[in-house]
């Protein structure tokens, strides 16, 4: 789904066997920018939503690897590479991150350039990284999300950029905050109840309750 301009990018479909994209995703053009190499392309369900590939899970072959970046989750479930790309329209990096049992990460939509990405929703298309640790999608956060590569200088600034962040429970401010975010979500969303007696294949249920969003 990424493009690579020295590796055929598939897509996963046989439609695009073979295929050479002219340049890299910008995703990849940074990567590489960083010193990073491109190991290799690992597989994903068709076009990231139809027939899955032949990856297996890399803990129990009998096992699905989940989709669609199943190829890049079990490449780092297997140990073969400590980070990986992976893209997500709906569950497909948390997904299988969650089978392999490593660290799945979606960073907000648009934080990471889609550029030379395959397109499935693009309002909701995301890239995002699989890694054999929190710290590793830490670095991948420094790097890509945030554009910090000053914070991997020395130990010290890493330390101060990765330092455990736990909120501070009891005090007012925490307090504060969280009502503050209520009060917003109040203001965006509305819930409406609807009596089951106007719904008659509902009349066992005490009330229906939907929340529509107010532009």
């Amino acid at each position: 789904m990424i493009a690579t301009a020295d590796m055929p990018t598939t897509y996963g479909s046989p439609i695009y066997e073979g295929f050479m994209p002219k340049e890299d995703a910008q995703i990849v053009a940074q990567l590489r920018a960083y010193g990073g190499t491109v190991f290799g392309k690992t597989v994903t369900t068709e076009f990231a939503w139809r027939k899955p590939g032949p990856t297996v899970n890399p803990w129990n072959a009998a096992h699905t690897p989940g989709g669609s970046s199943s190829g890049s989750a079990a490449a780092v479930g297997a140990g073969i590479v400590p980070l990986a790309l992976g893209t997500q329209t709906l569950g497909s990096v948390i997904r299988p991150a969650a089978y392999c049992g490593v660290v799945g990460y979606k960073p907000t939509h648009g934080r990471v350039p889609s550029t030379g990405v395959h397109p499935l929703s693009q309002s909701l298309d995301h890239v995002g990284f699989f890694a054999n640790s929190v710290e590793n999608v830490a670095l991948a956060h420094a790097l890509f999300v945030d554009a910090r590569p000053e914070v991997l200088a020395s130990a010290h600034t890493w330390a101060g950029y990765f330092a455990p962040r736990r909120p501070q429970s009891g005090r007012r401010d925490s307090h504060v905050a969280m009502e503050a975010r209520r009060r917003r979500a109040e203001s965006e969303f509305r819930c409406v109840t609807r009596t089951a007696d106007r719904l008659p294949a509902f009349r066992r249920s005490n009330s229906i309750c939907t929340s529509t969003c107010r532009s």
